[in-house]
């Protein structure tokens, strides 16, 4: 039996209800590419308490900044860095697919983009996503709102 739970995150808001760790599945509305500047970028979290274990941040440039870090912790001990990613313009779709204590795979419109491995706590499951900016005050790239979908297995998946 597919696992669809649809959650809206709206800009620069962390949902905290407890989500499956299989498949999430980040669907926006639109893609502005043109708000991802040198000083602004915009970012899809996935998180176990205070931790980020995925970080997965849209740059210019069509460059995709990948990274993890524990509470208090400096960025970019575990950064990757990808350049030349692009996204549907109509309605974009994030996919983060865990492949337990390995890692994440990232899906960017149904194509594999990246691989990155965790850094730590490899068992932690995720127990919130956030959708932000940098500056907290820039427009998101990714709309006003991000539709999250979760799956608690791929055999499960059927696309939003």
């Amino acid at each position: 039996m597919a696992t669809r739970d649809d959650l809206v995150l709206t800009k620069n808001d962390t949902r905290v209800e407890v989500l499956r760790d299989g498949l999430l599945v980040f669907r926006a509305r639109s893609f502005r590419p043109a708000v991802l500047t040198e000083n602004q970028n915009t970012a899809l979290e996935l998180r176990h308490g205070e931790d980020v274990l995925l970080h997965i941040s849209l740059r210019d440039n069509k460059r995709l900044v990948l990274d993890s870090r524990k509470a208090g912790e400096d960025w970019g001990a575990r950064r990757q860095v990808i350049d030349g990613i692009l996204l549907n313009r109509s309605s974009p779709t994030i996919t983060v697919f865990n492949h337990g204590e390995n890692g994440y795979q990232i899906l960017f419109d149904y194509q594999t983009v990246a691989f990155y491995r965790k850094g730590f706590a490899p068992n932690a499951e995720v127990s919130a996503v956030r959708y932000a900016t940098s500056p907290a005050g820039a427009e998101g790239a990714l709309g006003k709102e991000v539709n999250v979908f979760s799956f608690e297995r791929l055999g499960d998946f059927t696309a939003p």
